[in-house]
């Protein structure tokens, strides 16, 4: 591409962003810069950390060349100008640019909460599944954590699926049946999912910070769950367990289809 095609540098601050950019892509920065900084201050607050200070921004950099999602060393995130991007399905160029950019947003806050809790390496499949249970909620997470209502899909299909596997617990009632292996990566992804949903719906927007501030100071499973809600890990599958009855439509059905995976 021709850089000078994109016109003059331009800039955009909103309380917690900074966009650097070409005139061009002002109608796309534009429309994203509002609820990318919301999403943003929302996204913070959920994970625990503290609010930004008046002359502290995350930078933006949408460039007019084709480059990789990134977020650098500085913590500045680096976007191709949404012009770039292929919508030759008939995507939206701007829907596009902002899930892109919740994505980042979440990356970079994740690993501030990283560093700011000491969070252990033995938990980074979990921080891995609360990274994309956040993007997953992005456009709905002030709703999210506000009323705890789950992602939005089919939830006989979902209910079913979540009955498999507990994350943390029961791994063999799934990998115990051969040609079952298709299947887990979809069972696993579906398990983390829930098991958010489940912390938050019944705990409220303190449940992840808890669960973050654990991870940087305890090694099994059962001591996390301990320091961060003060139950055991029976209590807080007999929660899920309950979440899941609201979530199916036959609660007794799925009582028993969860006893007889956990065996």
């Amino acid at each position: 591409p021709i850089a000078a095609f994109w016109g003059k540098k331009e800039e955009i601050e909103t309380s917690t962003l900074h966009f650097d950019f070409h005139e061009l892509d002002r109608p796309y920065v534009e429309a994203v810069a509002g609820p990318a900084d919301s999403f943003h201050r929302t996204l913070r607050e959920s994970l625990g950390l503290p609010p930004m200070g008046a002359t502290e921004r995350v930078s933006v950099t949408v460039v007019p060349r084709n480059v990789s999602l990134d977020v650098l060393v500085d913590g500045t995130l680096v976007n191709s100008s949404p012009l770039l991007r292929d919508c030759n399905g008939g995507c939206e160029r701007t829907t596009k640019f902002s899930a892109g950019l919740q994505a980042q947003l979440v990356t970079r806050s994740l690993q501030e909460s990283r560093v700011r809790n000491h969070v252990q390496p033995t938990w980074e499949p979990m921080v891995s599944v609360l990274a994309d249970w956040l993007i997953g909620h992005a456009d709905e997470l002030s709703a999210t954590m506000n009323d705890g209502a789950p992602v939005a899909q089919d939830m006989g299909t979902v209910c079913r699926t979540y009955l498999l596997r507990c994350p943390m617990t029961d791994i063999a009632a799934y990998s115990s049946y051969p040609g079952y292996g298709e299947y887990r990566r979809m069972a696993d992804a579906y398990a983390g999912y829930q098991f958010y949903d489940a912390l938050v719906a019944d705990r409220g927007p303190e449940a992840i910070p808890a669960l973050l501030a654990a991870f940087g100071t305890e090694e099994t499973w059962s001591d996390v769950v301990q320091t961060a809600y003060g139950v055991s890990v029976e209590e807080l599958r007999a929660e899920r367990n309950a979440y899941l009855q609201t979530l199916c439509k036959t609660p007794e059905s799925a009582a028993d289809e969860d006893s007889r995976f956990a065996r």
